[in-house]
């Protein structure tokens, strides 16, 4: 059974932009900028829309496991935790570990049941791992939530920060939704649905609307002193 998708206030692969690989073609900020102009000084600030390009996909499902469902920086310590005691972090090395050293680093029981989970679907073959890196952007989205524990919100933030899929948005984000009325100025807090009908003004870059968005609310927050 897949968990409530978590909303977390900010991803923590958003808080990690020194990664070589970048959402998108080299114009994608300039078209993003064109489609609407309010992204601009934000491209202009920021630059272009650098992800992780190291992390193994399995160790990507671990972290965002962790972080469903808790603050960041609870879910951060957590994850830490588990890559000081298991690392390197792999599918075997999760089986060979007994369930309470998991749950030892704060891992929720229901949370450790499907990290394991996953870990077994990868080592026995069940997740076809090379059919999530090449496939369309649907096909992708449903293949990952066929694994314990990922819902929608999990599956689109492994889609922008490890897989570097250009037009994917993850409306039902606590951050995204704070994001956008903080950068963008609208009269009222959006609903996830109004925030995804918005989002649809940003196609085929909504990845990239969402990054520049998590990444100016991120300086605003700094600046404030809350982070």
């Amino acid at each position: 059974m897949t968990p409530p998708q978590a909303t977390p206030k900010q991803h923590p692969r958003m808080l990690k932009r020194t990664g070589k690989a970048t959402l998108g073609p080299p114009n994608a900020p300039a078209d993003l900028a064109h489609l609407d102009p309010r992204f601009a000084p934000l491209i202009n600030r920021h630059g272009p829309p650098r992800v992780d390009d190291k992390v193994p996909l399995f160790q990507a499902l671990v972290e965002t496991i962790c972080h469903q469902q808790l603050s960041m920086n609870a879910a951060t310590t957590i994850h830490q935790r588990i890559h000081n005691a298991l690392s390197p972090l792999t599918p075997t090395r999760i089986l060979q570990t007994p369930p309470s050293r998991l749950t030892a680093t704060g891992l929720s029981q229901a949370k450790t049941r499907y990290v394991r989970a996953i870990a077994k679907s990868f080592t026995e073959g069940g997740f076809e791992h090379s059919k999530v890196q090449d496939g369309d952007k649907e096909e992708t989205r449903q293949r990952l939530m066929q694994l314990p524990g990922i819902g929608p919100w999990s599956a689109k933030i492994i889609m922008i920060f490890h897989l570097h899929h250009a037009d994917t948005f993850p409306a039902t984000d606590a951050g995204l939704i704070d994001a956008t009325t903080r950068v963008l100025r609208f009269d009222e807090t959006p609903s996830p649905q109004t925030l995804r009908e918005h989002a649809e003004n940003w196609q085929p870059y909504r990845s990239l609307a969402a990054w520049y968005l998590w990444a100016q609310r991120d300086r605003l927050l700094r600046i404030e002193g809350k982070r």
